[in-house]
């Protein structure tokens, strides 16, 4: 749960147990981000050398809603497998924004680890992939609640 912040109808990360029963919000629009970190084989920088590595990363990653201008060699793609509809919708802009980051919590970062290595950290957003597949089942539970005339009551609001 490294990913804990405020989502959508609850917190992102959080453990919730039930039975019986699915709830879209509260895996919330994160699905498809990704973190990962990398453990060079340095000991220590130099602080103009830390400056230099984040103004080229600042120049090369687009974050943000922005993407590359271009797109991207597709063999960084996953492969496409059976009927994912949302994969196939976001499949084309995917081309354009591998190797960004996303906003909001995204980043990247260099830092001393506990065990005296510098390693490399990086948070990145789904890029709409998430927010597109939590909208979708959302509106499918908002259906079969209705359909099943629960008698509770359901927010209907969409993931932000």
């Amino acid at each position: 749960m490294p990913d804990t912040h405020q989502g959508y109808g609850m917190p992102i990360g959080a453990i919730l147990a039930t039975k019986g029963v699915i709830i879209p919000n509260a895996v919330g629009v994160d699905i498809g981000c990704g973190m990962c970190s990398l453990r060079t084989n340095l000991t220590d920088i130099e602080t103009d050398d830390l400056k230099a590595i984040m103004g080229i990363i600042r120049n090369t990653v687009p974050v943000g809603f922005n993407h590359h201008k271009t797109r991207q060699d597709e063999a960084w793609m996953p492969e496409r497998r059976g009927d994912l509809p949302i994969v196939n919708q976001e499949y084309e802009n995917g081309l354009y924004q591998i190797g960004t980051l996303g906003g909001g919590n995204h980043f990247i970062e260099i830092q001393k680890g506990s065990d005296g290595y510098i390693w490399i950290m990086i948070h990145s957003g789904s890029r709409n992939v998430g927010y597109t597949v939590a909208n979708h089942y959302n509106d499918v539970a908002i259906k079969m609640n209705k359909e099943a005339r629960f008698d509770h009551p359901i927010d209907g609001g969409k993931p932000t």
